[in-house]
């Protein structure tokens, strides 16, 4: 789970110039990692 969440920090830190695919990968980010549990 740590892994997971080091490589979402990553990808908010590439993103972190546009907000709206910021917000668009967190809301699938928390959606799929309920789905998945």
């Amino acid at each position: 789970m740590e892994l997971n969440e080091s490589l979402f920090l990553i990808k908010l830190k590439r993103f972190k110039t546009n907000p709206n695919i910021l917000f668009v990968l967190g809301f699938f980010y928390t959606k799929n990692f309920h789905e998945n549990v």
